[in-house]
């Protein structure tokens, strides 16, 4: 039976909740307007956080996340037993191709990046760990929706709608599948252009020992970066060593989508 919340601690996490997705320092009362808090609740609430860690303010008087957030968070990052099997193999994936490497995992129908390897390229691809991204047009979640059965893929669609979030966006049931099937016979997913207008992915899942996508990792580029020869390296690379990592985690057969 779940107990009722305590208002104090439900208004803090409320606080680290939208500082983590605003992702920039805000002042006490719009911390305050935001989440609709009375001025002397929010004072006591955010000094308490601050005092603690959990909150840092700068010479503004601007309050941003602190680095006790940061030390829960990887203390979290090293309790998944897939984010420290794969770093490895992800550090040395970003140095062969010289890009952005991620891994990320379905959470509530949308991918997570957990973590990222960043190659030495000029030119950096990235985004924020912790935040979220649609499935159904990124590599990430198309390499985990191909592993799915056709009723958790519609499930998800119904979820999250296919929104379109570039011009070539898959935006229709159909054309999804037909996509997933293409994926399934490849090994590997791709997103050309559909997430992002200048954006390239190459993706594929990481399988446990019971034969299901539990991740997937990814390498994303600009799509002027991509020839022939660069995307023979990485339809090569990058489902190589989601393998390698899938055998560290048990999984042993031949093929990911059997």
């Amino acid at each position: 039976m779940i107990k009722p919340m305590n208002k104090s601690a439900s208004r803090a996490l409320d606080i680290l909740a939208m500082l983590a997705k605003e992702n920039r320092p805000l002042m006490l009362k719009e911390i305050g307007a935001a989440l609709e808090l009375p001025k002397s609740s929010t004072f006591e609430i955010v000094y308490t956080m601050l005092a603690r860690g959990f909150l840092e303010q700068d010479e503004n008087k601007k309050f941003s996340l602190g680095l006790k957030t940061f030390e829960i968070g990887s203390a979290y990052l090293k309790g998944v037993d897939v984010v420290q099997a794969a770093i490895p193999y992800l550090e040395a994936l970003a140095k062969l191709v010289n890009e952005t490497v991620f891994l990320a995992v379905n959470k509530d129908s949308r991918i997570v990046y957990l973590y990222k390897a960043i190659g030495s390229s000029n030119i950096v691809h990235t985004c924020d760990l912790g935040s979220h991204n649609s499935m159904h047009c990124t590599g990430l979640g198309k390499a985990l929706l191909a592993g799915y059965s056709d009723e958790r893929v519609r499930k998800i669609a119904e979820d999250q709608t296919l929104t379109r979030l570039a011009q070539r966006t898959l935006t229709s049931l159909d054309d999804l599948f037909e996509e997933l099937s293409k994926t399934r016979e490849r090994g590997y997913a791709v997103d050309d252009r559909e997430n992002r207008d200048d954006s390239f992915c190459v993706a594929a899942p990481l399988f446990s020992t019971h034969k299901e996508p539990i991740a997937a990792i990814s390498v994303a580029t600009f799509f002027f970066k991509i020839d022939e020869r660069y995307y023979d390296l990485l339809s090569r690379e990058v489902p190589k060593t989601a393998m390698e990592i899938s055998r560290k985690m048990g999984f042993t057969n031949k093929r990911f989508y059997e």
